[in-house]
């Protein structure tokens, strides 16, 4: 395969090949990061100083 490389990572103590990343999965790689960097502050979900438990518990 002229021109293109594969990666080894290590899963559950087992060196496995693994091809490298195409174009598509580079492009949602920039997304996420962009989105994670300038992305909203504020979370929709309770703080966990909200949070309470159910009646009952």
């Amino acid at each position: 395969m002229a021109g293109h490389t594969s990666r080894v990572e290590l899963v559950d103590g087992a060196i496995q090949v693994t091809p490298s990343p195409t174009l598509g999965h580079q492009d949602i790689s920039s997304l996420l990061s962009l989105w994670l960097r300038y992305g909203p502050r504020t979370s929709s979900w309770p703080s966990r100083s909200s949070r309470r438990a159910p009646a009952g518990w």
